[in-house]
């Protein structure tokens, strides 16, 4: 999962398990498991439920998010044992050659290279009308270094699209509309979207809102209202099995 640090990642990953627990999703079965994956979520409910944003997570901390999924297609079905890494966001920057974190990199950098899906996080409040080109540039700049070093270290064929799944989550979409969010997206980040459709053989993105419209006081809302959380998770393991293991 690669992010900014405040895009979201933590909030949507909670949100995520949350709702594929308690709702029954239609083609899907899915259960959280180990007693740490179990704690931190409902933990980190019970801070929404209070109204309260989560704290940032800490820099060179790994969480793993683990769960058993099993998808039921009509001819027969798959289960996969899952495990969504949760980083800081300040460790994106390792996959910039520029950048003091390059010269550094972590155990996270390793554990993008060796995954079987990525997610690119990307918060919609970064790309909005308001925030200079620079500022937006800057985040493209490190999502394009990521993926093409990630090209790279899967040792893609010349001439191949690399077949590991890309799911582009745009976060916080209720602040501008869901519709919007694909325009302004496909706009502020031309060059990102381009290069995915060069480099890459799946890559879907989904606008998303992990709790729904916040307060006033730009806390979260008393009864959350995720929107799309869902269909990322499950384009990803649709994808992921296709993909060849070397």
């Amino acid at each position: 999962m690669l992010g900014y640090p405040g895009s979201g990642k933590t909030v949507y990953l909670t949100v995520l398990f949350n709702e594929l627990a308690v709702n029954r999703t239609s083609g899907l079965t899915f259960s959280p498991y180990g007693s740490e994956t179990i704690e931190r979520v409902n933990n980190n409910l019970n801070i929404l439920a209070r109204g309260e944003w989560l704290s940032s997570t800490v820099i060179g901390e790994l969480f793993p998010f683990r769960a058993i999924v099993v998808l039921k297609p009509r001819i027969y079905r798959r289960s996969f044992r899952i495990e969504i890494g949760d980083f800081a966001g300040e460790h994106v920057k390792e996959f910039m050659p520029l950048s003091e974190r390059w010269l550094h990199k972590s155990k996270y950098f390793n554990y993008v290279i060796q995954s079987d899906a990525v997610f690119l996080i990307v918060d919609m409040t970064s790309l909005l009308p308001v925030v200079k080109k620079e500022e937006v540039d800057q985040i493209q700049n490190a999502f394009k270094a990521a993926l093409q070093i990630l090209f790279e270290q899967k040792k893609v064929a010349i001439g191949k699209k690399m077949r590991t799944p890309v799911a582009i989550i745009l976060t916080k979409t209720d602040l501008c509309g869901f519709d919007e969010a694909l325009t302004i997206f496909k706009s502020r980040m031309r060059e990102l979207n381009g290069l995915c459709e060069q480099i890459l053989e799946n890559y879907h993105v989904f606008p998303i809102s992990s709790v729904g419209a916040v307060k006033p006081d730009g806390n979260p809302p008393d009864r959350l209202r995720p929107y799309g959380i869902v269909e990322p998770l499950v384009w990803i393991l649709k994808n992921a099995w296709r993909v060849e293991v070397v």
